[in-house]
C-alpha cells in the first residue's frame, strides 16, 4: 500500500503497480486535485527510480578516499559530558538530497549520547542514525511540523537548536497573501539525527536491523523532535533496488508514524562504544574511568564520559552519482590494509575486568611468573601472560633475542668439590640450576625460560680476585646447542699462575626463540603502559636491589617490550685485564667514582657498549697488580623474585569480516577490478628487519590456512629478512610488487569461495580455504624469488556482493585478498588445492573504508 496523506481536503490517487505514464487534461474539463496530485507523484517517481538505479541511498563524502584518518568527515572532538560533534554531511536518502547540519549546534552537528552503562564490568554500545521522513506542513497559524516559533525547518532539521530558531529556520510564508485563505499544503522532507543506546553491533554490523531498534513517529511537538516509539522495525531495501536505505512501516498513513506515505526512512551513520561510570580496575574493570576534569585513572588516559576517535565505529554506506575508480578503491583499501589503518571490523578483548570493545581496543598483557615457580603474588587476572623473568631476558620479543648469562662458580659449589681450581676440572653449567652472577645463588633457570631456547657459546671468562683478574681456558666444551638446552660440560685447562679459589666467572650466549612478544601488533602505548602488580618483590636490598625501572621501551613491527632496571649504588673491586681494559661482572647503566689503588684515575674512562667492560684513556696505563675499585649502577634484566607486571597498549582487531558474520557461508561474489601484479611480503613480527613503506604489513594480510604440511601459530613465523631479490632486482624493503605473468581472470558473473565454521588462524584473522571455479581458478603466478625463503603472497582485488550477507548488501564493494603461505619455496603465486591438505592459499574478506556501494548503469 504506498497511499500518501494529503490532509483532509485533498483526494488521492495511488499509481502503484498501474504503470500510468502521464494524466491526460481534457479541454472544458475541471482539473481535479487528485489528478494534479497524480501528475506531480508519476513525474517525481519515475525519475526518483531511474536515479535510485543509478545511484542508491548513501553518504556522499570526499572523506571515502582523499583521507586516511578515520575521524575525516565524520567526528568532531569534545570535552563536554557525553556529547560529540559531527561535522556537516551530506546524506542521498530515497532520492533526496538531505544536508544534515545545524543539529543543535550553528554550522554543525552535536549529538548528546546520553548517560554512560553504570556498574563494574558494563558495556554498551550506541547507535546514530538519520531518519528521514514526508511531513505535511498546513500554513499560519498552524504550528503542526514547524519549529518552537512556527518557522519552517531548515532544510527540514526538526533539531536546529532552540536558541537559532529566528538565525537558521525560515519564516512561514505558505499562505498567500494575495488570496488570504489557505490555498495549498506543503510536504517537506525533515530529518534528524537520532542517537538509540544498547544496540547489538556485533550481530548485526550495521546497528539499524536489531530487532530492538524500532522507528519513531514524527515529531509530537517541536519540543520532542525525537518523536515516540512505534512497532516498526526497519528493513533493508536491497530488494526494492536500494541497498543503502533501510526503511520502516507499512505504506499506511494512518499509522502511528503520522508521516505522508506511512514510511520513515533511515541510514545508519556511526556507532559508539561506551564506557562505564565505575573506575578503572586491572582485575574488574578495564572498561570503566573517572569523568572528565581530572587525571585519568586509565593506562590510554581516557574519560568514561568523553568520547574518543578510538570509540567511534563508522557505519556509513558511500555512494558516488558518478561511480567509482576501482582501482583507485582497491589500491587506497589496500594500502590502508599494508598500514595496519583499516578500521571497518569491530572486536573485543575478554575476560580481563569485562572486556572492551571497537576496532581498537585496550590489551593487557603481562610478564612474571607461573604457579610453581613462585608464589604469583599480584597476578592479573585474565591478562594473556607471555613469559617469565629469569635475570637474563630483556627483551620479550617475538624475533629471536640472544642474551648473555654471566656465572659465578668456585671450586667449592661443583658436583665434585675441591679447594682450589686445578687443570682438568670439569664445571657442569645446568640450566636447572643456574648461579647468574646477581642472583643469591643457583636457581632453576630453564623453568623460567622458554622451552626453545638454547645455549650457542662459552665466551671469555675469568678468575675474579681482588688483586688479579686472569683470563681462563678451557679444554673443552660439550653440550652447546640442545634443544631443549641440556647441560654443558665445561673442562678448565691450563690455571694460571697465582689462581687459587677466586671465583670463575663465566659468560655464557643464550638464543631465545621467536614468539615470545605481545599477543597483538600494538597501534599506541601509553605514559602509563607499565603497571607494577607487586612493587614489593623488587627490594632495594640484595640480591634484588632495585632503584628504578631503565629502559622500558615497546617495539611495535616486532611485538617486543624491553624491561630492564637500574640497580643502587655498588661497588666493586677487581684487577685489570689489560693495560687499558677492566671486566665487569654486572652490566653498567652509569659509573659515579672510579680509583687506582686508592687515588681518583687521573684519565677518562667510560663501559663500553656491551656495559661488561671499562675502556680507559688519554691517562696512565694500568698495571696486573693495580687495585681498580668503581661505583656504579648495574643495569639488570628483571630478576625472578616473584615480581608481576602488566603491559598495557592499544592494538587494533583483526580487520577480516568476523567469524559470527560468516559462520560456514559461500561467498559470491562479482569481480570488479582484479590487478595484475601480486605483492610478496618477507617480514612478519619475527623477522630481525623492518619492512618498508608498512611496518606493519603482516597483521592484516590474509588469514593462514594451516594444513597437513604445516602448522601456523603466529605472525612471528613470518620471519624472512627485508632484503627481497629476484633475478633481476633486490631491494631492503620485505615488500615487493611483481607483474603477473599468469593473472588471476575469473568467471565474469562469480568469484566463489568457501569455508566451515572456525576457518580462523592463530592471529583471529578469518579465511575461506576453498575455491569454487568453473573454467578458471583462483590462481595467478608471477616471477620466483631468487631463493627459497618463508614469505606470504597476496592478490588482492575488488568485489561487488551477489546477494545480501549478514555482513553486506547486495551491490557492496569489498576487498578479497587472496593469500599463500609460502613456508620455505620460492614460488610467488597464490594457487588454491583442490586437496586441502596440501593447500596453503586462502581468500580473506575485508569490507572496505566508507563500505561503498556500486554504481549500477541499468
Amino acid at each position: 500500500m504506498s497511499t500518501k496523506n494529503y490532509g483532509p481536503l485533498t483526494s488521492y490517487l495511488d499509481p502503484d503497480g498501474r504503470s500510468w505514464e502521464t494524466t491526460v487534461f481534457q479541454a472544458g474539463k475541471p482539473v481535479l486535485s487528485q489528478e494534479l496530485n497524480l501528475q506531480e507523484d508519476l513525474a517525481t517517481d519515475t525519475k526518483r527510480l531511474t536515479r535510485l538505479r543509478v545511484s542508491p541511498s548513501g553518504w556522499l563524502s570526499s572523506s571515502f578516499l582523499d583521507a586516511s584518518d578515520p575521524s575525516a568527515g565524520i567526528f568532531l572532538s569534545s570535552v563536554s559530558p557525553n556529547f560529540i560533534g559531527v561535522p556537516p554531511l551530506l546524506a542521498r536518502v530515497n532520492d533526496w538530497n538531505i544536508p544534515v547540519n545545524n543539529t543543535e549546534f550553528n554550522g554543525a552537528n552535536v549529538l548528546d549520547l546520553g548517560a554512560n552503562p553504570v556498574g563494574v564490568g558494563a558495556r554498551r554500545q550506541d547507535l546514530v542514525i538519520l531518519e528521514v521522513w514526508r511531513r505535511l506542513i498546513p500554513p499560519s497559524p498552524s504550528t503542526v511540523g514547524k519549529s518552537p516559533a512556527g518557522r519552517i525547518w531548515r532544510d527540514g532539521n526538526v533539531k536546529v537548536a532552540a536558541a537559532d530558531d529566528l538565525a537558521l529556520n525560515y519564516a512561514d510564508d505558505i499562505l498567500d497573501p494575495m488570496v488570504a485563505a489557505e490555498t495549498t499544503k506543503r510536504v517537506q522532507i525533515q530529518y534528524r539525527l537520532r542517537v538509540i543506546q544498547g544496540i547489538d553491533l556485533y550481530a548485526y554490523p550495521y546497528g539499524i536491523d536489531d530487532p530492538l531498534l524500532f522507528a519513531n513517529s514524527v515529531p509530537t511537538a517541536a519540543a520532542l523532535p525525537d518523536g515516540v516509539v512505534t512497532a516498526f522495525n526497519y528493513g533493508n531495501q536491497s530488494a526494492n533496488v536500494d541497498s543503502g536505505l533501510w526503511r520502516a512501516g507499512d505504506g499506511n498513513p494512518a499509522n502511528a508514524l503520522n508521516t505522508v506515505d506511512g514510511y520513515m526512512y533511515a541510514l545508519p551513520l556511526m556507532g559508539v562504544v561506551r564506557r562505564n561510570t565505575s573506575a578503572f580496575d586491572r582485575n574488574t574493570n578495564h572498561n570503566g574511568g573517572v569523568a572528565f576534569g581530572g587525571p585519568s585513572d586509565r593506562p590510554d588516559g581516557l574519560f568514561y564520559d568523553v568520547i574518543d576517535i578510538r570509540d567511534i565505529i563508522d557505519l556509513r554506506m558511500g555512494i558516488s552519482p558518478s561511480g567509482w575508480n576501482f582501482t583507485e578503491v582497491l589500491t587506497k583499501n589496500f594500502n590502508l590494509l599494508l598500514d595496519n589503518q583499516i578500521r571497518t571490523e569491530i572486536g573485543s578483548t575478554f575476560p580481563v575486568g569485562g572486556g572492551v570493545d571497537g576496532h581498537t581496543t585496550l590489551v593487557a598483557d603481562e610478564i612474571g611468573v607461573l604457579p610453581g615457580n613462585g608464589v604469583t603474588t599480584g597476578d592479573t587476572p585474565g591478562a594473556n601472560f607471555i613469559g617469565q623473568f629469569d635475570a637474563v631476558r630483556r627483551r620479550f620479543s617475538d624475533r629471536a633475542q640472544t642474551e648473555t648469562i654471566v656465572l659465578n662458580y668456585t671450586p667449592a659449589n661443583q658436583s665434585i668439590p675441591g679447594a682450589t681450581w686445578v687443570a682438568t676440572r670439569t664445571i657442569t653449567i645446568s640450566p636447572t640450576a643456574l648461579p647468574v652472577y646477581q642472583e643469591a645463588g643457583a636457581f632453576n633457570w630453564a623453568a623460567r625460560a622458554p622451552a626453545e631456547v638454547s645455549f650457542t657459546d662459552v665466551d671469555i671468562s675469568y678468575f675474579w680476585g681482588t688483586t688479579l683478574a686472569s683470563e681462563a681456558a678451557f679444554s673443552s666444551i660439550t653440550g652447546l646447542g640442545g634443544c631443549p638446552q641440556g647441560p654443558l660440560t665445561v673442562t678448565l685447562g691450563t690455571i694460571p699462575a697465582g689462581i687459587t679459589n677466586e671465583p670463575l666467572i663465566i659468560r655464557v650466549t643464550v638464543v631465545y626463540p621467536s614468539g615470545w612478544g605481545l599477543t597483538r601488533t600494538p597501534t599506541d602505548v601509553f605514559v602509563n603502559s607499565l603497571y607494577y602488580n607487586n612493587p614489593g618483590q623488587l627490594p632495594a636490598g640484595a640480591p634484588v636491589l632495585y632503584g628504578s625501572t631503565d629502559g622500558f621501551a615497546i617495539d611495535p613491527p616486532h611485538r617486543e617490550v624491553t624491561l630492564t632496571y637500574r640497580t643502587v649504588n655498588r661497588t666493586f673491586t677487581t684487577a685489570p685485564i689489560s693495560t687499558t681494559q677492566v671486566f665487569s661482572p654486572d652490566r653498567i647503566q652509569s659509573i659515579s667514582a672510579l680509583t687506582v689503588n686508592a687515588v681518583a684515575y687521573g684519565g677518562t674512562y667510560a663501559p663500553d657498549e656491551s656495559g661488561y667492560y671499562i675502556n680507559f684513556s688519554a691517562g696512565p696505563a694500568l698495571a696486573p697488580t693495580d687495585d681498580v675499585v668503581f661505583t656504579f649502577k648495574a643495569l639488570r634484566p628483571f630478576p625472578e623474585n616473584d615480581e608481576q607486571v602488566t603491559i598495557y597498549y592499544e592494538a587494533r582487531q583483526p580487520q577480516t569480516t568476523r567469524e559470527a558474520l560468516l559462520g560456514g557461508a559461500t561467498l559470491m561474489a562479482l569481480p570488479k577490478y582484479i590487478p595484475e601484479a601480486l605483492h610478496t611480503i618477507t617480514v612478519g613480527s619475527g623477522s630481525e628487519d623492518e619492512a618498508y613503506p608498512f611496518p606493519f604489513q603482516y597483521v592484516q594480510a590474509g588469514g593462514v590456512y594451516p594444513t597437513s604440511v604445516g602448522t601456523f601459530n603466529g605472525d612471528h613465523e613470518l620471519d624472512g629478512r627485508a632484503l627481497v631479490t629476484v633475478s633481476n632486482f633486490n631491494a631492503s624493503t620485505g615488500l615487493l610488487k611483481l607483474p603477473t605473468l599468469v593473472p588471476y581472470v575469473p568467471s565474469p558473473a562469480e568469484a566463489k569461495f568457501d569455508r566451515t565454521p572456525g576457518d580462523v588462524d592463530a592471529e583471529g584473522r578469518t579465511y575461506f580455504p576453498v575455491s569454487t571455479f568453473g573454467v578458471y581458478a583462483a590462481n595467478a603466478f608471477a616471477q620466483e624469488l631468487s631463493n627459497p625463503n618463508r614469505h606470504k603472497v597476496l592478490l588482492p582485488f575488488l568485489a561487488e556482493l551477489a546477494g545480501d550477507t549478514p555482513w553486506g548488501y547486495a551491490g557492496q564493494l569489498f576487498m578479497v585478498v587472496l593469500s599463500r603461505w609460502a613456508l620455505f619455496d620460492k614460488d610467488n603465486s597464490v594457487d588454491f588445492n583442490s586437496d586441502l591438505t596440501q593447500n596453503t592459499t586462502t581468500a580473506s574478506v575485508y569490507r572496505i573504508k566508507g563500505n561503498l556501494l556500486n554504481r549500477r548503469s541499468q
